[in-house]
């Protein structure tokens, strides 16, 4: 799905699109990597709430490689929880 919105995004349509979704924002980096889609033109903004109540706006930015510069707290942080578990050994 992420590999088609880039090639849509790649034809000057402007698409916007609110995900949980990691699968999805994968497949635009991967779109990005073999240059479907330039960099520039990909925003990702994630939302949150601050103690206060206030609603926060982030965005990370993507380089040409498709790499996130970084991942707000809580940004697919349950994925990377889960994947580090299971790549440790028991010991």
């Amino acid at each position: 799905m992420g590999i088609l919105l880039a090639y849509a995004a790649s034809c000057g349509v402007q698409v916007i699109v609110e995900t949980h979704s990691e699968h999805v924002m994968d497949g635009i980096r991967i779109a990005v990597k073999d240059q479907i889609l330039n960099n520039n033109k990909v925003k990702f903004h994630y939302l949150s709430k601050t103690n206060e109540g206030l609603t926060k706006l982030e965005t990370p930015t993507m380089d040409e490689e498709g790499k996130i510069n970084f991942w707000p707290d809580g940004f697919f942080d349950q994925t990377l929880k889960n994947r580090s578990k299971l790549a440790k050994r028991s010991r």
